[in-house]
């Protein structure tokens, strides 16, 4: 589906990824059936875009480490990134507004910045209990560091760098966007940029108006102006979407799995 609508632009008609920007997808392999693993398999032969590792996208500290694993990833295959950007399955992206308002961000002078849509409080409280709960022995603050939601945000080159080289002195915390955009971006010194054009977990957009430029993104799953007899099963919001931004010689675009590019920002 994501490949027939938002980020359509990044095929040919033979389906091989002919703009400059590569589109990868990565997908927690721990449970899955050797039937799903072997379409996963065919996938990534064909498209060449598909990874999966052995992690579960069930649990909520697994997101975390997902992210782990495909920041390492991506640092490992795309020496000369500009900027990624992590995208949820259940997401929709303006792709071209997205990459306008990257290129406004000051990123001379701030290299290594994360971007997208704060949360609305500046130090959320932390759970102790339900599906996002963080054990005190893990992160004993009662609150988080500012952070980004989720759903959709970019990271610079620089940022991608500089976590990738730091992963291995941190403990993970739980939930993937605090652990990412908040505490590690508070510890490394990553600017963080807020944009409302990012959408809101609870806010519900039309996808009408990604295409009048007035949105960056959109969840599908929390508006009801978008239907599909099979959403709940084509769209699963564990899965994760990568776009990345490189150079058009960058030694990525030959690795076995292509990432996303996208010269984003602001």
């Amino acid at each position: 589906m994501v490949r027939h609508t938002w980020a359509s632009g990044f095929y040919g008609k033979s389906w091989l990824q002919t703009s400059g920007s590569r589109l990868a997808f990565f997908f927690g392999g721990l449970g899955l059936s050797e039937r799903d693993r072997e379409r996963l398999r065919v996938e990534s032969t064909t498209f060449r875009s598909t990874s999966y590792s052995q992690t579960s996208t069930t649990r909520t500290p697994n997101l975390s480490f997902k992210m782990v694993v495909i920041i390492t990833w991506v640092e490992q295959h795309c020496p000369d990134l500009a900027a990624m950007v992590k995208v949820d399955m259940d997401t929709f992206v303006n792709v071209d507004l997205l990459l306008t308002l990257v290129q406004k961000l000051p990123a001379e002078t701030h290299p290594r910045f994360v971007f997208g849509h704060k949360h609305e409080h500046k130090y959320p409280e932390v759970l102790r209990v339900g599906k996002w709960a963080v054990p005190e022995p893990v992160y004993h603050f009662k609150r988080f560091p500012e952070y980004i939601y989720g759903h959709s945000y970019v990271l610079s080159g620089a940022a991608v760098k500089l976590l990738a080289e730091s992963f291995p002195y941190f403990p993970i915390v739980p939930n993937e966007d605090v652990f990412i955009t908040g505490v590690m971006s508070v510890v490394l010194n990553i600017t963080r940029f807020h944009h409302t054009s990012f959408a809101h977990p609870s806010e519900k957009r039309k996808l009408s108006s990604l295409m009048q430029n007035l949105y960056v993104s959109a969840i599908l799953l929390a508006s009801p102006s978008f239907s599909h007899p099979n959403l709940q099963d084509r769209l699963s919001p564990a899965r994760q979407v990568l776009p990345v931004s490189l150079s058009p010689d960058s030694d990525c675009t030959r690795a076995c799995l292509r990432c996303l590019n996208t010269s984003a920002d602001l």
